[in-house]
């Protein structure tokens, strides 16, 4: 159970195996309970075998292409930068297919590492201000330069988080 809460934490970044079963070691201890010898460890192995049989994990050989986070000044694969000019849904960096809201489309697109979050959060908001982006939050229009601000500044990080989450962010 240690180990799963490890790897539900990081996710969606991975664990190394040596890193999961420290990891792992410390909540054990941590709760009051000492690691098992060799026999708990080959358990563990088994129930992690069993849990990537049922699809439960992913087993990787390399590091993940992708990073769990965003940055400062976050990136975008090539790719995903690409299809979201053109579309709503995106390959990720896991391979699959992700469905865009149209915000975290419009960002994703912008995301070449070339402005930090609160430089997105200001272009975002002139967008608005502008009148070149609308903005309707229930029962009201977002016009002014300062609401839209206040709208970004909530929902341009958790775009990021989504896109992280998606696996389409590299750095």
């Amino acid at each position: 159970k240690a180990a799963l809460l490890q790897l539900g934490e990081a996710w969606p970044a991975f664990v190394r195996y040596d890193d999961l079963i420290a990891a792992a070691g410390e909540r054990l201890k941590a709760a009051g309970c000492a690691p098992g010898g060799g026999e708990e460890f080959r358990r563990l192995e088994a129930d992690l075998v069993e849990c990537c049989a049922r699809l439960m994990i992913q087993v990787h050989r390399c590091k993940a292409a992708f990073v769990p986070q965003a940055s400062d000044a976050p990136v975008a694969s090539l790719l995903a930068r690409a299809q979201a000019k053109r579309q709503d849904r995106v390959s990720t960096r896991r391979h699959e297919t992700a469905t865009l809201h149209p915000l975290d489309r419009w960002l994703l697109a912008s995301l070449d590492g070339r402005h930090t979050q609160a430089q997105l959060i200001e272009q975002a908001a002139a967008a608005v201000a502008s009148g070149r982006v609308r903005i309707d939050v229930p029962g009201k229009r977002v016009q002014s330069r300062e609401e839209a601000e206040e709208f970004f500044h909530v929902e341009i990080p958790a775009a990021l988080a989504r896109l992280a989450e998606s696996a389409l962010l590299v750095a």
